[in-house]
C-alpha cells in the first residue's frame, strides 16, 4: 500500500544535527515504512538531516495523524523533541497543535521532569501524565 496522504518531500534540514549513517557511510535519503505492523515512528528519525521522503502506512498511531499530514519536516520536529526529552528529561511538545497526547510508545514515564503541553488544542489533562513518577511539572498554558 501506498503512503499517508501528505508525507511529501521535505527540507530534511534538523539545525545542524550530523546525518545518521546505513553501514556504508551513506545518508539516508528515502525511508520506506510501509507493508509492517509500525505503530509508531521512533525518535532517530527526526534525526535523519539528509531525509527527503518518507512512506509510511496508515498504522501508524505516533506521531498523532495530523502531524503527519503536515509532511516531513512537522513530523522530524516531533520525533526530534521526543528524542530530546531522552536526554533532558524535558519534554516540550507546546505549538504542535495537539488535542490528545500518547506517548506511551515512547517509554518516558520514568524519564520525564517538565512537560510543556502548552499552546496546543487540548481540552484535558491527559491522564497518562499521571503515571509519569519524577514528574514535577506540567506546563498547559494557552489551550
Amino acid at each position: 500500500g501506498g503512503g499517508r496522504p501528505g508525507t511529501r518531500p521535505g527540507t530534511g534540514r534538523s539545525g545542524g544535527t550530523k546525518n545518521m549513517t546505513i553501514k556504508l557511510g551513506v545518508p539516508i535519503k528515502e525511508l520506506s515504512l510501509t507493508g509492517n505492523r509500525l505503530e509508531y515512528l521512533p525518535p532517530f528519525v527526526g534525526e535523519l538531516s539528509a531525509l527527503k521522503t518518507i512512506r509510511i502506512d496508515d498504522t501508524i498511531k505516533e506521531p498523532p495523524p495530523h502531524i503527519i499530514k503536515e509532511g516531513l519536516p512537522v513530523i522530524q520536529l516531533y520525533l526530534r523533541r521526543l528524542g530530546t526529552a531522552r536526554h533532558t528529561s524535558f519534554l516540550d511538545l507546546s505549538g504542535m497543535m495537539l488535542d490528545s497526547v500518547e506517548l506511551a510508545y515512547y517509554k518516558l514515564h520514568n524519564l520525564l521532569n517538565g512537560v510543556n503541553l502548552g499552546a496546543n488544542t487540548l481540552t484535558a489533562i491527559p491522564a497518562e501524565v499521571f503515571k509519569y513518577r519524577s514528574l514535577t511539572w506540567i506546563d498547559m498554558r494557552n489551550n
